[in-house]
């Protein structure tokens, strides 16, 4: 059975979706949302009540109707109370439908409990600490997904936004090349806007005793200009 897989009005929803914009301190009218790696959510359960609920779950979150969203995938989980992926799709309901982000906060929480390695609880939780005000927090959520699968481009961007918001935009502008890297071209637009230049040439001048560093560099300079 799948949830919030297929694209419709609203979208549906992924495993490891993140759509929370985070809001620039530093700089104005930075508001860019990055979608995380993963496969449409595959949720699975012993009982066909179940699965009968999920179903139900995902034709009111795409209808709109997320309070009864809610409702039978709290169905689900008294079903399968050990399926993270229930947990996780409903902490994402929570924090972007309806603005109860410690409840969303609570839900990853449990998914994370169940299953330690579920890599897009912790990026879907990370915005919710950004909400709440902790972006430590959200850094150190997004470190742990990296940690989980190290090319995740979409959790360095995420981290490098979260880390610019702590004024560490050196961190920021070293994430954000990471992402490039990893062929995230808005990543690039990101490198370009908010790291100076004088920076970026700063750095090439020094990797040139470096090969290998002044190979990378050069490319994602080509990711910007394509990016452009």
């Amino acid at each position: 059975m799948i949830l919030f897989a297929k694209k419709s009005s609203p979208p549906s929803l992924k495993a490891s979706e993140v759509r929370h914009p985070m809001m620039s301190r530093r700089t104005t009218a930075l508001a860019l949302c990055f979608v995380a790696l993963g496969s449409p959510l595959v949720i699975g359960c012993s009982d066909l009540s179940g699965n009968i609920a999920i179903s139900s779950a995902d034709e009111k979150y795409k209808k709109g109707d997320y309070k009864g969203a809610i409702s039978d995938l709290n169905k689900a989980i008294t079903l399968d109370q050990q399926n993270p992926n229930i947990y996780n799709n409903r902490g994402l309901i929570k924090d972007e439908q309806l603005g109860d982000h410690q409840g969303a906060i609570a839900d990853y929480n449990k998914a994370i409990q169940i299953n330690p390695k579920l890599s897009a609880a912790y990026s879907n939780r990370a915005p919710a600490w950004v909400k709440l005000g902790n972006e430590q927090g959200a850094i150190a959520d997004y470190n742990k997904a990296i940690e989980i699968n190290p090319k995740n481009a979409y959790a360095y961007a995420n981290r490098g936004i979260a880390k610019e918001l702590v004024g560490d935009l050196q961190g920021a502008c070293d994430d954000w090349s990471k992402a490039s890297l990893l062929g995230y071209t808005d990543a690039a637009k990101l490198l370009r806007n908010q790291c100076q230049s004088k920076e970026i040439s700063e750095d090439s001048k020094e990797s040139k005793n470096n090969p290998s560093v002044w190979r990378k560099l050069r490319h994602i300079l080509r990711v910007i200009r394509k990016a452009l």
